[in-house]
């Protein structure tokens, strides 16, 4: 199967997108997968790939009502999920709030390290007692970072392309309900070098591309 070869441009310059690339038909879903090479064809280990979204709006909210605390003396246990439903993190709060805002998640694993780009469930518990759940989508996160062949994969749990979500800006204040397109931003960085571009993601195939630093 070969390889589309896309250069992606440098930050602040022209960015390429949007991007068709070849792709293969046994897969559901959506992937992306392909290998960072040098401007002479040598892989790249190391490079980091951050993914981002694009969005459609007009949609009505999901889930944005406030999530009262019944008891300033409730322990509140949060658990955070991914989208296959595997534990991410639980957390307790401190006793402090009278509402629960959306940010309550620093977007770090159980080991403190940053989770990849996806959609994620928080559920929230008072004494035990559950109390809501709702979605939170994490973007522009490191989600793949190239092998010693210059390989990398972004599997579908980072690409949740088609659902519909509520989005927060960084104070936690609801922005706007959107849908996640196909189009998709990625910035990929090793030591100081930097390219962006957008790909076009296709259903039900895994989508290839080759990026040139």
């Amino acid at each position: 199967m070969s390889l589309s070869v896309v250069a992606l441009a440098l930050a602040g310059c022209r960015e390429v997108g949007p991007y068709s690339p070849n792709s293969s038909s046994s897969f559901h879903g959506y992937q992306l997968q392909g290998n960072v090479v040098t401007q002479s064809g040598f892989p790249l280990q190391g490079v980091e790939l951050e993914v981002f979204y694009d969005f459609r709006s007009g949609y009505p909210a999901q889930d944005t009502t406030a999530i009262p605390v019944p008891d300033s003396t409730d322990t509140i246990e949060v658990s955070v999920f991914s989208d296959d439903g595997i534990l991410v993190k639980t957390f307790v709060l401190p006793p402090v709030y009278t509402t629960l805002p959306r940010n309550i998640w620093n977007e770090n694993d159980s080991s403190g390290v940053p989770v990849k780009s996806g959609a994620y469930f928080i559920r929230v518990y008072f004494d035990g007692a559950f109390a809501r759940q709702y979605q939170w989508l994490v973007d522009g996160h490191v989600t793949a970072v190239t092998d010693d062949q210059g390989q990398f994969v972004i599997t579908k749990l980072s690409l949740p392309i088609g659902i519909v979500c509520d989005l927060y800006d960084s104070a936690g204040t609801y922005r706007e309900t959107a849908q996640i397109t196909e189009e998709i931003f990625i910035r990929a960085t090793r030591q100081g070098t930097v390219r962006t571009g957008y790909v076009t993601l296709a259903k039900d195939q895994i989508t290839q591309i080759t990026i040139v630093m």
